[in-house]
């Protein structure tokens, strides 16, 4: 079972959700966001920093696991840990290395109840030697003007709107966000046609149209790419949009198990 947790308001500009699992056993398809989560494993007490998502995973998280993460709005995990965030594209990293919060694994898995959890990452991550890097308005900025366009901005004007060269805004986005503006453009745009093609209403050319893909032949090989899937047999799946993650911590299934997963599944 998943519960979303609310963000506490002073982590809102830091914090994009903050949940809970118990394994229920079937897979369920992760789709790249353009977050960083730190997960947190219940039972045993370990933490892991799980990267950017190049494309979706399919994650089965053994039944009875208790897990608890904290996903951060893109570019703001790299605050908190020592390593370019590129580095981790597709990848997770051991939680007291990259981190300056060892002690909150420990936290977060002797707490008996969610607000306990809850306070105790509010805590630690408000703690003024937590941060291993200050925040960058610039990028923050950049980061906004791709959202507000559903990512129909190209890299050179969103670089001079930024204020920086197009290598500069390439170079941090690769530290802090983890991927490039271009293939974050691609995340946004990716979510955005999920969006309207889960209401339904347009056919999906339309959803093609509207989200800014050339046609609907571009629309299906971006979400082949991102999703592994159609627009269409996307929204008909069970179990899409869990959370993040790509080790063995939830059980790790590699998209190139995508029949053997689904038929487990009872797909």
């Amino acid at each position: 079972m998943l519960a979303d947790l609310a963000v506490p308001e002073r982590l809102r500009g830091v914090l994009d959700g903050i949940w809970s699992f118990t394994g229920d056993g079937l897979s369920h398809r992760v789709l790249p966001d353009g977050c960083i989560d730190f997960l947190f494993d219940l039972d045993t007490g370990k933490a892991i920093v799980v990267g950017v998502m190049s494309r979706a995973h399919l994650v089965a998280p053994a039944l009875g696991r208790r897990s608890y993460g904290i996903r951060f709005r893109p570019g703001q995990a790299a605050h908190f840990i020592a390593a370019h965030a590129a580095e981790l594209l597709d990848r997770d990293g051991d939680f007291s290395t990259l981190t300056r919060l060892g002690e909150l694994a420990e936290r977060v898995a002797e707490a008996h109840t969610e607000e306990a959890r809850r306070a105790a990452t509010s805590s630690a991550l408000l703690r003024a030697d937590a941060r291993t890097r200050p925040a960058l308005a610039r990028l923050d900025h950049a980061l906004t003007m791709l959202r507000n366009t559903h990512g129909e901005i190209s890299v050179t004007a969103l670089a001079a709107r930024s204020g920086w060269s197009e290598r500069q805004l390439e170079r941090c986005f690769l530290e802090r966000v983890g991927i490039g503006p271009k293939r974050f453009a691609r995340v946004v745009r990716f979510e955005r046609a999920l969006t309207l093609a889960r209401d339904g209403r347009l056919s999906q050319a339309q959803v093609a149209a509207h989200a800014g893909y050339a046609d609907e032949p571009h629309l299906l090989r971006e979400f082949r790419v991102l999703a592994g899937l159609t627009p269409r047999a996307l929204t008909n799946e069970r179990n899409v949009g869990f959370v993040q993650g790509t080790s063995a911590a939830l059980g790790y299934c590699d998209e190139n198990e995508t029949e053997k997963a689904d038929h487990a599944a009872g797909r």
